[in-house]
């Protein structure tokens, strides 16, 4: 399969122009994507979710995929990437490298700063009595950050790529996430255009969720209980509206990039 190289600006065009796939008819996609909000911003219930995540993104592009095909999106079809024959199978080796990453991650950190705070534990030191020992592990957060935040967004968008085209492409997940790294080396400059669209969007978003988050800080201060309770609607709707954007990029750079050549922009390359 072809692998396309687009211009630097399809960044931003994957934001507008995904948005724009479900926009005309956005019921089912907004249901399904609050839906997987909801669920996943359930204490416990929401971890073991989360771990299935990369499968339910899949089937939000399937969803998408329908509505921009001209078919009738169903909020059911959130569900295609247990449900549809082979996809869970094709997902799952995506899922297992998500799981391992995240767990190198945590034992990096761990080896990292772990020790040095298990000494200072072991010292018997107080940190507000000595905070030349906090300041002491700042280099070395300074390098583990300047190491990770590279290598975390470099994943990020192999699995931006790799997601859509093992669901939609119906590849092998270990082809996929191949395919998808020699995509990312041929598309950097539009991926990190994207990146940065991305952080502007969500920095809006963080913005306007601060008011009600510090309104729930304070009712919990007083009823820790409703407290906890209201944090979850809150946070089924801060999620949900990340898996909007999140999924409509992921569905459109996957159209340009891998998808049918009706679909490809018009100053695209093959690379492949």
């Amino acid at each position: 399969m072809g692998i396309r190289k687009v211009a630097a600006s399809r960044g931003a065009g994957w934001i507008t122009d995904g948005i724009a796939v479900f926009s005309r008819q956005p019921g089912a996609y907004l249901k399904a994507c609050l839906m997987i909000g909801l669920i996943s911003s359930l204490p416990l219930v929401g971890i073991l979710f989360g771990l299935a995540m990369p499968v339910f993104y899949g089937g939000l592009l399937s969803l998408l995929r329908r509505q921009a095909t001209g078919g009738v999106p169903g909020v059911g079809q959130a569900f295609d990437g247990f449900q549809q024959p082979g996809a869970l199978t094709r997902m799952l080796p995506i899922v297992l490298v998500n799981i391992a990453f995240a767990i190198a991650l945590i034992v990096l950190v761990a080896v990292v700063l772990g020790t040095a705070i298990y000494q200072l534990i072991q010292s018997g030191q107080s940190i507000e009595a000595h905070p030349e020992i906090l300041f002491s592990l700042l280099p070395k957060f300074a390098v583990l950050i300047a190491f990770l935040l590279p290598v975390g967004i470099v994943f990020g968008w192999i699995m931006l790529l790799a997601i859509p085209h093992a669901m939609l492409d119906e590849v092998p997940g270990m082809v996929a996430l191949g395919e998808a790294w020699a995509a990312v080396r041929g598309n950097l400059l539009p991926l990190f255009v994207n990146l940065l669209c991305l952080m502007l969007v969500m920095f809006v978003a963080v913005l306007i969720m601060i008011l009600p988050f510090a309104a729930i800080g304070v009712l919990q201060q007083h009823s820790p209980v409703l407290g906890l309770l209201l944090q979850i609607p809150i946070m089924a709707i801060f999620t949900s509206v990340i898996l909007v954007i999140y999924c409509a990029i992921m569905y459109q750079a996957w159209s340009e990039i891998f998808g049918p050549e009706t679909d490809a922009p018009a100053n695209h390359q093959v690379m492949v």
